[in-house]
């Protein structure tokens, strides 16, 4: 007790000294439990928004060789149809696997009638793409996010409708600001190009031509029902989504690029 009687009277003999030091204690750990609080946040974040929102999941699968080469062969380094049904029967008998669905990606050109732009696709299993915009991971950490600028997700068209997503840039440039919804399958017309915006504004169509993975050229065409973000200015004038099937018919192939699944959280 006296030396803590001593402590009280040495506090009181430097109070302004003691006060500064006391609030620069206290801010600085103030700032630290912040610091960590962000950091803490930012991480899940991230986390949620790779793992769901762009649908890297936790684990991909990918043919030998095809993380680093498939997009110079993508014919060769896919994985083919019977490769496919081996990893979904793993995934499918795995307790700690929640969900999982089949990728595919690609570019080719993207034209509206009158012009013709490069594009970079990804293709998912619209069903898992609902599922994962409204997982509860999702909600918790990313209850804002929505990806969607106009129109709707590609689960709620059937498969006929070859329903596609622009992003926003690519749906400027081709003069996409009418989308499936609002005019259905307008009748095919003969373009007129002296304004090629006004002639995209028309109908929702689009035309996309590819490289067939098995070496020859491909088209088909699709439905614009929705625009959205890519979150990344570099592919935010180039970006498409639309569902596996519709890409394997563009690319004219069975194969995929790779399997995508995500664990079960505690």
């Amino acid at each position: 007790m006296h030396f803590w009687m001593l402590a009280l009277r040495n506090l009181g003999r430097n109070t302004k000294r003691n006060l500064a030091t006391g609030s620069a204690i206290a801010f600085g750990f103030a700032g630290i439990l912040l610091l960590c609080a962000y950091a803490y946040r930012a991480k899940n974040y991230i986390g949620v928004y790779t793992i769901y929102g762009i649908h890297t999941g936790h684990l991909a699968v990918y043919a030998r060789g095809g993380f680093e080469r498939f997009g110079f062969e993508p014919g060769r380094f896919s994985l083919s149809p019977a490769q496919q049904e081996k990893v979904l029967s793993v995934l499918k008998n795995e307790p700690s696997v929640e969900i999982f669905e089949r990728q595919i990606r690609g570019q080719g050109l993207i034209g509206n009638g009158c012009i013709s732009l490069p594009f970079q696709a990804q293709g998912y299993e619209p069903e898992v793409d609902r599922a994962l915009r409204s997982h509860p991971e999702v909600k918790n950490w990313m209850p804002h996010f929505n990806y969607l600028l106009a129109g709707q997700g590609m689960w709620r068209y059937p498969a006929s409708v070859n329903p596609i997503l622009l992003s926003k840039g690519l749906a400027l440039a081709l003069g996409k600001s009418r989308l499936y919804d609002e005019i259905g399958s307008a009748p095919p017309s003969a373009p007129d190009c002296s304004n090629p915006r006004e002639q995209g504004s028309r109908d929702s169509n689009v035309q996309l031509l590819a490289g067939a993975w098995a070496g020859t050229l491909s088209a088909a065409d699709g439905e614009v029902v929705g625009l959205y973000t890519t979150g990344f200015q570099e592919t935010e004038n180039s970006g498409i989504l639309a569902p596996v099937s519709f890409l394997q018919k563009l690319f004219d192939t069975d194969r995929i690029a790779e399997l995508a699944a995500a664990e079960v959280l505690e």
